[in-house]
C-alpha cells in the first residue's frame, strides 16, 4: 500500500495548523515544532516519505535538521520552506541537506501540493529501485548458486563418466570371467560407496545362482543359491532393477538372502544385455543409507557393461574350447604317426608357460611376454610337428638312424607344417595363436648359431615363440622314454641344455630354464604317466 505520510516541521504552531488543514485531504500529516522533536518522531513512528521543514528555527535550523534527516533516514525526501530568499541559504540547504525542493513562505498551495506529489514519486522510485536492485542481487546470487551447483554436477558427472570409461577399458583387457566379476564388485563398491557388493551368475542347467565375486569376506566362495524359494532368485527372475529391505510380502527371504545382505536396503541390478538376464549384481551397506537416481544409473551402467563383457568372454571361451579341440585333434593326428605319446603335447604346453613366466622377470621381455602371448604359445604349441603328417611312415617311424637322404626328407616337416598354418592364417588373419603356431612350426628346429633348419635363421632372427618351444621340446625329448632310447636323467638333460647355450639355444632361454628347473622336473614327473 502507498505510504502518503508527511512530516511538517516549524517552530510556529499556527503555520503547522495551516499546513495540516491544507494538506490533510490528500496526505497523512504529522507535525513537530523543532528539529529534535521531528527526529524523535521519525525514529519512533517512521518512515515518512516526505519531510517539510522551515528554515528559521531555534536551536537547530532547517539546514542542520535536514542534514540530520539525510544522514539518519536517507530515503526520506526533504522540502524546505522559508520566508528568506537569500541565495546562500538556498545553496547551503541544497548541498548540506540534499533538499529536493526549496519553496518560499508562504508557498502557493498548488505548488506545494505538486511538490509533495513529486517528492512522493521520487520516494517511490528510489525505493522501487532499491527493491529491484535487491531482487536483482538475489536473483544473481541464486543464479550464481545454480551455476555453481551446475558446475559441481557437471564436474561430478564428468568424473563419473571417466571412471565408467576406465572401467569399460579395463573390462576389455581382462582374460577371464572371474577377473570381470572381481573388477565389477570392486568398482561398484568404490563408485557407490557401498561396503557389500556381490555378483552372481545364472546357471540354467541347475537353476541356481552362483556367486562369482564379493567384497564381503563373510560370504563363502562358490556359494550357490537356488533360483526358486529365495528372494535373490525371485528378484533375478523379475529381470528389473529392484530396491528392497526384503520385507515385501512377495519376497520369501531365506537364510541365504540374509547372509548376502546384512545392511538394508539393498539394490539389485540384473546383468542383462538385451532382454535376458545372465546374472545379478547385489549392492548393499550404502554409506548414505539409500540409493538415488544417480546411484541407480551408475549401477545400471556397470551391470550392463559387465553383462556384455561376460557374454563376450563366454563366447570367446566357447570358441577357444572348440578351436583347442580342433588343434589337439590335428596335433594328435601328427603324433599318431610318430612314436611319441599324447602326454608330450601337455608337457610342452606346461614347459612353454614356465619359460614365459621366467622371461617376464627379465629386463626387455616384460612388454613382450603378455598374457596374450602366453595364451597363444600354450594353444599353438601342440601344432609344432603338424608337418609330420606329410612324412612317410617308414621314415617317420624308423627305429634306427636315418640316412642322409631320409633326414633331408624328415626335415621338410617344419616347412610342411609352417606352410599349412600359413595357409590357415591367410584366411584367419586375426587369430594370434595361428600366427604363433606358424612361427613355431617353421622355426622350432632353428638354432641360435644359425646351424638349424629349414632356413638357417640365426639369433634374434628366430621368432621368440620358436626359441621357447625349441628348448621345451628338447627337454621333453631328452627326459622321455622312446622306443629307440631310454629317458635321460634330469642332470644329464641339464648339462646338455647348458652345453647348448649360445649354440643351440637362446642364452636367455637357458637362464630362464635354470630359473624354473625345479618346476620343470616337477611337471615332468606329474605328467610322465599321461598317454593316449
Amino acid at each position: 500500500m502507498l505510504n502518503n505520510r508527511i512530516l511538517c516541521v516549524d517552530d510556529e504552531p499556527n503555520v503547522l495548523n495551516g499546513l495540516r488543514r491544507q494538506l490533510r485531504k490528500n496526505f497523512d500529516v504529522s507535525t513537530a515544532v523543532s528539529g529534535m522533536e521531528a527526529l524523535e518522531l521519525m525514529a519512533h513512528q517512521g518512515p515518512f516519505p516526505v519531510v517539510i521543514s522551515d528554515y528559521n528555527m531555534p536551536t537547530m535550523d532547517g539546514v542542520e535538521f535536514l542534514a540530520q534527516v539525510k544522514q539518519r533516514f536517507p530515503d526520506t525526501v526533504s522540502i524546505m520552506l522559508t520566508g528568506r530568499s537569500e541565495l546562500d541559504i538556498a545553496v547551503a540547504a541544497l548541498h548540506q541537506g540534499n533538499i529536493f525542493r526549496f519553496l518560499n513562505k508562504p508557498a502557493d498551495p498548488e505548488l506545494l501540493q505538486q511538490s509533495i506529489l513529486d517528492a512522493m514519486e521520487h520516494y517511490r522510485l528510489v525505493n522501487a529501485e532499491r527493491e529491484l536492485t535487491a531482487e536483482l542481487q538475489s536473483a544473481n546470487s541464486k543464479l550464481a548458486e545454480l551455476n555453481q551447483n551446475l558446475e559441481t554436477k557437471v564436474t561430478e558427472r564428468t568424473a563419473t563418466l571417466r571412471r565408467l570409461y576406465r572401467f569399460v577399458s579395463k573390462l576389455n583387457s581382462l582374460d577371464s570371467q572371474q577377473q570381470v566379476a572381481v573388477l565389477t564388485v570392486n568398482t561398484a563398491a568404490s563408485m557407490l560407496n557401498c561396503a557389500e557388493v556381490s555378483l552372481w551368475s545364472h546357471e540354467p542347467d541347475i537353476q541356481q545362482l552362483r556367486m562369482q565375486a564379493s567384497t564381503s569376506t563373510g560370504l563363502a566362495k562358490q556359494l550357490n543359491i537356488p533360483v526358486e524359494n529365495s528372494a535373490l532368485g525371485h528378484i533375478f527372475s523379475r529381470n528389473e532393477i529392484f530396491i528392497t529391505d526384503l520385507s515385501s510380502p512377495d519376497l520369501e527371504s531365506t537364510t541365504w538372502d540374509k547372509d548376502i545382505v546384512n545392511d538394508l536396503p539393498a539394490l539389485y541390478v540384473p546383468l542383462a544385455t538385451q532382454s535376458k538376464a545372465s546374472g545379478i549384481l547385489v549392492i548393499s551397506a550404502s554409506a548414505k543409507g539409500g540409493y538415488d537416481h544417480e546411484d541407480i544409473s551408475i549401477a545400471h551402467a556397470l551391470a550392463h557393461s559387465t553383462a556384455i563383457a561376460l557374454s563376450n568372454h563366454q563366447h570367446r571361451e566357447e570358441r577357444d574350447e572348440t578351436q583347442d579341440a580342433v588343434i589337439m585333434a590335428l596335433a594328435k593326428l601328427s603324433e599318431s604317426k610318430d612314436l611319441e605319446t599324447g602326454g608330450h603335447l601337455l608337457r610342452l604346453k606346461a614347459y612353454c608357460r614356465l619359460l614365459c613366466e621366467a622371461l617376464q622377470l627379465f629386463p626387455g621381455y616384460r612388454s613382450i611376454i603378455t598374457p596374450g602371448f602366453i595364451k597363444d604359445i600354450e594353444r599353438s604349441s601342440p601344432l609344432h610337428d603338424i608337418g609330420k603328417v606329410g612324412i612317410p611312415d617308414h621314415i617317420l617311424k624308423k627305429p634306427g638312424k636315418h640316412t642322409p637322404e631320409e633326414f633331408e626328407l624328415m626335415k621338410t616337416h617344419a616347412t610342411i607344417g609352417g606352410d599349412t598354418l600359413k595357409s590357415v592364417l591367410d584366411q584367419c588373419k586375426y587369430q594370434g595363436f595361428i600366427k604363433t603356431g606358424m612361427e613355431i612350426a617353421y622355426g622350432h628346429h632353428e638354432r641360435w648359431d644359425g646351424s638349424g633348419y629349414p632356413i638357417g635363421l640365426k639369433g634374434l632372427e628366430i621368432p621368440l615363440s620358436a626359441r621357447i618351444l625349441a628348448l621345451a621340446d628338447v627337454f621333453d625329448a631328452l627326459t622321455s622314454k622312446r622306443a629307440y632310447k631310454p629317458a635321460f636323467s634330469f642332470e644329464q638333460t641339464r648339462r646338455i641344455i647348458i652345453d647348448g647355450r649360445g649354440s643351440h639355444f637362446d642364452p636367455d632361454l637357458v637362464d630362464a630354464f635354470l630359473f624354473k628347473e625345479q618346476e620343470f622336473i616337477e611337471t615332468a614327473l606329474q605328467l610322465a604317466e599321461i598317454s593316449e
